[in-house]
């Protein structure tokens, strides 16, 4: 019962690391309410903000247009989300159930980026068909469930998992 309302609890003080490690990604709020606290941290985050400004230049053609089927991806700082103030519960919760939460993240970023593009609907419209943006998460911090000592020690039950 501690993890009740966590979006609450995490607003107004930091939570023990009992209390983090005893909750489930379910009680981070609805998946509008994760998405929008990713995309809070993506357009606040200083080294976010430069790539996503970066990605939408390399999207747009000279005529305002959006250059045909893009992947790309953005380096994600897990260590600053891990010790963001405002989203630290939502990273270390990230490293923990990456399956559920990282779609969550990329949606943000898709939503981010659209700050970031010509606004005409001919653009936003072909930005949602022919863009595709991966979160790539760099500088893991020291977690439990993501380091292993060494190659060999990597199992078959940590695939889709965070390992570093």
């Amino acid at each position: 019962q501690q993890c009740q309302n966590m979006n609450s609890n995490f607003s107004n003080n930091l939570q023990t690391a009992r209390q983090l490690l005893s909750c489930t990604y379910k009680q981070l709020g609805t998946p509008q309410e994760v998405g929008y606290e990713f995309l809070d941290f993506l357009l606040t985050s200083p080294r976010c903000l430069a790539a996503l400004k970066s990605i939408a230049q390399s999207l747009v053609s000279n005529n305002n247009s959006i250059v045909p089927k893009k992947d790309c991806s953005l380096e994600v700082d897990a260590f600053e989300l891990c010790n963001s103030s405002k989203s630290s519960h939502l990273g270390n919760m990230l490293l923990r159930f990456p399956a559920t939460l990282l779609p969550l993240l990329e949606e943000a970023i898709m939503e981010a980026l659209k700050e970031f593009l010509p606004n005409t609907d001919f653009t936003r419209n072909n930005f949602m068909k022919n863009v595709c943006v991966h979160a790539r998460l760099v500088h893991l911090p020291p977690h439990f469930g993501c380091c292993k000592p060494s190659i060999r020690s990597i199992e078959a039950s940590d695939a889709g998992k965070v390992i570093q």
